[in-house]
């Protein structure tokens, strides 16, 4: 299957969702790398960087991470998208050996990230800003034109799992760009 064949689950508040369904998901902002790198960004960056997060095909990952997150009233949307022809797809070895390459000749500027970010706690916004100025790289070095989001396995603790495996368990799905979104799809999970 191809990553515009599953269908995602976003976790939020029944009171967001209520939103979501009634004006759509909200468009994150598009940001430079001198806004990631001086963090003059007025939204939360997760792991994958700035956008709207969906777990891919387990509607269960979406509800835990809910009641982690949110706590009270917690709401499953589901949805599909479009399609996947700009996806930064983290699960292909031609992707990894790209970031590797990157990670070797960004040294500098991740040493400037580290002071403004952390992966400490369950959001990782250092990797999500490692991400956003890899994005950053692919255009400018143009191996893409443009990217409407990203996929990658990930490794969540839900409360119900126990620390001691570095195995996925999870595959997630940041949209940058909210019109990837099949709004005939969008529905309560």
């Amino acid at each position: 299957m191809q990553i515009k064949d599953y269908t995602y689950y976003h976790g939020t508040s029944r009171t967001n969702a209520a939103l979501i369904m009634r004006n759509g998901f909200y468009q994150p902002p598009l940001v430079s790398k001198t806004d990631i790198i001086e963090r003059n960004i007025k939204t939360g960056i997760g792991s994958l960087g700035i956008g709207v997060y969906a777990f891919c095909a387990i509607k269960e990952h979406a509800l835990l991470f809910a009641h982690r997150k949110i706590k009270l009233e917690p709401a499953i949307i589901s949805f599909k998208i479009l399609n996947d022809d700009y996806i930064l797809n983290f699960t292909i070895p031609q992707t990894l050996r790209i970031y590797n390459e990157f990670l070797l000749s960004a040294y500098r500027t991740i040493q400037e990230l580290k002071p403004k970010y952390s992966n400490k706690g369950y959001s990782k916004s250092l990797d999500g800003a490692i991400i956003e100025t890899f994005m950053q790289f692919l255009m400018q070095e143009n191996y893409v034109t443009h990217i409407q989001g990203v996929y990658k396995t990930s490794i969540n603790n839900f409360g119900n799992y126990l620390n001691y495996s570095w195995i996925p368990n999870s595959i997630e799905l940041c949209l940058k760009d909210i019109s990837l979104i099949n709004h005939a799809t969008i529905q309560l999970a």
